[in-house]
């Protein structure tokens, strides 16, 4: 089945995370794939140690998309593209696929959004995918099983607080 969970509020990695463990716990074959993300991310060292889930590798350090260059722009697009192509090739019976923020690198247009819709109808319902994102076209909520919006109401990063580290990252 498809999970899209997304919105401007906090959680949404956090609900990734334990869907994978959750699933690893169950003997699912889990592939955890963060887009636009660096390997700087806290949840990665220890979704790494479990058995049954594989992380994709990310860059060493990733800045905000409007931040780059037009060089580092090129270098993230190929990496989210090497990402995406490592979970088109782990789909199979007993899998999750977890993309974490698809829909943003779909924003940007690192990812093509028919891409993403093609990978999503042809993927066998016996694979479990869980997408996240800030913001879903109705084409991508047309094909879920499950939608949640995850809503900002308050945080702390609107009164000046940086991310921190175990808690954002």
């Amino acid at each position: 089945m498809i999970h899209i969970y997304y919105g401007n509020g906090k959680g949404k990695t956090s609900l990734a995370v334990g869907s994978a463990v959750r699933g690893a716990g169950a003997g699912i074959n889990v592939l955890f794939v963060q887009f636009l993300k660096s390997n700087k991310s806290s949840e990665r060292k220890i979704l790494e140690a479990i058995p049954n889930i594989t992380v994709t590798a990310c860059s060493e350090s990733y800045k905000f998309v409007c931040n780059m260059s037009e060089s580092e722009k090129e270098l993230a697009k190929a990496q989210a593209h090497k990402q995406f192509t490592a979970a088109s090739s782990f789909v199979g019976n007993n899998h999750m696929i977890i993309l974490d923020e698809i829909f943003s690198a779909v924003d940007v247009g690192f990812i093509p959004k028919d891409a993403l819709i093609e990978f999503l109808k042809r993927c066998p319902k016996t694979t479990e995918l869980i997408l996240t994102g800030h913001f879903v076209s109705t084409e991508f909520l047309n094909l879920a099983d499950y939608v949640s919006e995850i809503k900002k109401i308050r945080h702390p990063y609107d009164n000046g607080t940086p991310a921190r580290k175990g808690i954002e990252f």
